[in-house]
């Protein structure tokens, strides 16, 4: 109602400035049935398919950047070099109530030969 109030005003305001009298409304303003925006489903497609780009090409850096050593048959193969042994990982050891982390090892006497400093 207010926007063909205003089309209406500058009709009439527009043929006594500009002394036009061909000025005419092609349509008038209506109420939408429904909401212009935001466009739940629009939104909702692009951020999962941005996000899932996203994360496509985050992987695809990170296993390309990746300069760590995975084989040991890289190292012999490709680099040529020669294996001297092979570091295994192991699991924490943790202590129980009836067995502490590090066992105590048994003690040897050793004896030192006493240094005279001068």
């Amino acid at each position: 109602m207010i926007a063909n109030q205003i089309a209406a005003t500058f009709k009439d305001q527009v043929q006594h400035i500009i002394r036009v009298n061909n000025v005419t409304i092609v349509a008038p303003a209506e109420t939408p049935d429904q909401p212009v925006a935001p466009k739940k489903i629009i939104n909702i497609l692009i951020g999962f398919v941005g996000g899932l780009i996203l994360g496509l090409v985050y992987a695809s850096v990170r296993i390309l950047s990746n300069r760590r050593v995975q084989t040991l048959e890289y190292l012999a193969d490709e680099l040529m070099l020669t294996s001297l042994g092979i570091i295994n990982h192991q699991q924490p050891v943790t202590a129980t109530h009836d067995q502490p982390a590090i066992k105590p090892q048994p003690v040897t006497s050793v004896v030192k030969a006493a240094v005279k400093r001068v």
